[in-house]
């Protein structure tokens, strides 16, 4: 595998401190002041591209120039993220179906309401904002760094970051069982780590992320 571009250790470790006030903290107070679901998460999304923007554009930028140099590699990395992507999610939600829990969470809802409200700032969102944000968060800061001491590591850590913040925007409306609905998530972002690291460039995970988000979005209007 190629050498994993990783974003500066100080950039990084700053993200990551500030990564639970956004998450957590902000969903908690975005609520607590009586804001719609749909006025929230707007101002959350909005919040998120900023900071990430902010912390990681020397590192986006470098990254990208990457993706000319193999391109061939970064293919097959998008392919096989997709695939185990996919593949992740149903088994994931074949299983916890098996055991009683529901693989959804409140932020499902939220998305697919705001889709419908909004299309045009969601599209934005979901394809461009929020897979920035997450990437440089949870491939980029942790995964990347984690990866250097241990991979196992890398890969556990980040794939349970991920899903528990999905469950931050139900948890916050006092959802506590949106934790156990969120472990769906576990499985597709070992993908998108894979895709990461299987590239180089966090680009490719950012393509994947959207791409995924993209068909998601295709989807509210077709059922």
């Amino acid at each position: 595998m190629p050498e994993l571009y990783s974003p500066a250790p100080k950039r990084a470790a700053a993200a990551l401190c500030l990564s639970p006030v956004y998450y957590f903290a902000l969903s908690f107070v975005l609520r607590g002041i009586g804001l719609s679901a749909f006025a929230a998460n707007m101002i959350f999304f909005s919040v998120g591209i900023s900071v990430s923007l902010a912390l990681f554009f020397p590192f986006l930028r470098e990254s990208f120039s990457l993706l000319r140099a193999e391109p061939r590699r970064v293919f097959h990395a998008l392919m096989l993220g997709g695939i185990l992507h996919y593949g992740g999610l149903a088994l994931a939600a074949s299983v916890m179906l098996r055991f009683g829990i529901a693989p959804q969470t409140e932020n499902n809802a939220i998305v697919l309401e705001m889709t419908r409200r909004a299309p045009a700032a969601m599209l934005l969102f979901s394809v461009v904002a929020a897979p920035i944000t997450e990437e440089c968060l949870f491939r980029g800061a942790v995964f990347a760094q984690l990866r250097k001491k241990s991979r196992f590591a890398a890969y556990a850590v980040t794939a349970l970051g991920f899903a528990l913040v999905h469950a931050a925007p139900g948890m916050a409306a006092g959802h506590m069982e949106d934790a156990f609905g969120s472990l769906v998530y576990i499985l597709p972002s070992v993908a998108l780590c894979f895709a990461y690291e299987y590239s180089g460039t966090i680009w490719t995970s950012i393509f994947l992320h959207g791409a995924i988000n993209a068909a998601s979005y295709i989807l509210v209007f077709l059922i």
